[in-house]
């Protein structure tokens, strides 16, 4: 029998919310955080300005849409 392997979404809140709605299947919860920390420096490369502009979001990893795994929130 095959070990089902977990699905996370990771959703983005920044005034309005981004719900991921495909996930990305990962094998437990600190490879979530590590894609967690990859997309956080994505947004950051691609967004940074806003966080000089005084802009706050955040990050949440979540599994199968049950629960939150970690947050992480930025300020500008």
């Amino acid at each position: 029998m095959e070990a089902r392997v977990p699905r996370y979404f990771f959703n983005v809140h920044d005034g309005r919310s981004e719900i991921d709605t495909e996930g990305t299947e990962l094998a437990d919860q600190n490879a979530a955080r590590l894609m967690g920390v990859q997309l956080a420096g994505e947004i950051l490369k691609d967004e940074g300005h806003r966080q000089m502009l005084g802009d706050t979001w955040h990050l949440e990893p979540v599994p199968r849409r049950l629960r939150q795994v970690s947050r992480w929130r930025v300020d500008g």
